[in-house]
């Protein structure tokens, strides 16, 4: 056995970890499974990991193809990933804040239906919601009779 395989084979699997991410991607794949069977869950775990097996290997087989089409050097690729995630560490330490900005004639709308969603729950929450938008002059939640909840969002 070649003293290189074992480092190369560390090599690769801490990078596919790191890339798939598992722990970070644990919680999102939970909620949105929520409800769902263990059999229903497995079955998208089970296509989900094809998926991702049959990208990689396109990527295995046909990257260096694609390299030599466009015309890029793996140490060119490299320095560019390196510009691109410095760039992304960058703009994280900056922590800029941007207001969203609206237009004067565009409004946002979010209806909720009284007739698909006569769940206690769903009002509770949109009564608490009325509540902590109460001095924010530019949104309200406004009830219809009959029909359903609106929250609104304006420009003022």
């Amino acid at each position: 056995m070649d003293s290189t395989l074992l480092p190369f084979a560390l090599l690769c699997f801490t990078s596919f970890f790191t890339l798939t991410n598992p722990l970070g991607t644990m919680p999102v794949f939970l909620t949105m499974t929520h409800g769902m069977t263990d059999k229903e869950r497995q079955s998208i775990v089970r296509r989900a990991t094809i998926v991702s097996f049959i990208t990689i290997m396109v990527f295995v087989f046909a990257g260096q193809f694609l390299f030599k089409f466009f015309g890029i050097s793996t140490n060119g690729f490299r320095i560019a990933g390196g510009v691109i995630i410095f760039k992304i560490g960058f703009d994280m330490l900056q922590a800029r804040y941007t207001p969203m900005k609206l237009k004067d004639e565009e409004i946002k709308r979010i209806f909720w239906s009284d007739k698909s969603n006569n769940d206690p729950r769903l009002h509770n929450a949109i009564s608490r919601l009325r509540g902590v938008f109460e001095n924010i002059p530019s949104i309200e939640v406004q009830r219809y009779e009959k029909v359903g909840y609106q929250l609104y969002i304006r420009r003022i």
